[in-house]
């Protein structure tokens, strides 16, 4: 994946890692959301200063179902499932027999924070740090089609790291853009000379 001498990316090329282990990860999606508000002088029709804020950031991640609490397993980490087999001979049952399942799921309230990194190839990376999971979802139909889960999750900060090739990308395309704006400033210099 990362041999490829490329100067884009595209989710094909794009990896999802929890807890050093790659995730069988269908997609992600994220935001990051800002309370900051315009603050307004007297009589002035555009702000002059934006507020404090606080920040979150929120996001979907989606997931091909592997099996029962395969999320939860990593996010824990292996000494889960030991756990989960204790705490499963001990669910309470209903008059059937069956188990009642609701003590279970109460454990994704209680998983612990994990970072999620999202290695977009060539060594550069997004890391979403201190996430939570906060909803989980998954929808079943009667078709051929993969089934999913798809969990909300909220994150403390992002951090970013980048290449040495992708910095020296950037340097290039940015130089080139220089020498393509340049002539611009050459037809500004006629006004400015009115000006005087």
């Amino acid at each position: 994946m990362n041999d490829f001498n490329y100067s884009y990316f595209s989710g094909a090329n794009t990896s999802i890692v929890i807890n050093n282990e790659w995730i069988d990860c269908a997609g992600i999606s994220y935001k990051l959301l800002s309370s900051k508000q315009p603050i307004y002088s007297h009589y002035s029709p555009v702000y002059d200063i934006l507020s404090t804020a606080r920040q979150i950031i929120q996001g979907n991640l989606v997931l091909n179902y592997t099996k029962a609490d395969y999320l939860l397993d990593i996010i824990n980490g292996p000494q889960y499932s030991s756990i989960n087999k204790t705490i499963s001979s001990n669910w309470p049952r209903n008059e059937s027999g069956a188990y009642l399942f609701n003590t279970h799921f109460v454990q994704y309230n209680n998983t612990r924070t994990f970072d999620i990194y999202i290695d977009f190839g060539k060594n550069n990376y997004t890391v979403l740090k201190d996430c939570r999971i906060t909803t989980r979802a998954q929808s079943i139909n009667i078709d051929d089609e993969v089934l999913l889960e798809e969990f909300s999750f909220i994150a403390r900060e992002i951090k970013i790291q980048q290449s040495e090739e992708v910095k020296q990308n950037e340097i290039t395309r940015n130089a080139s853009n220089e020498q393509t704006v340049s002539p611009v400033k050459n037809i500004t210099e006629p006004l400015k000379e009115q000006k005087k």
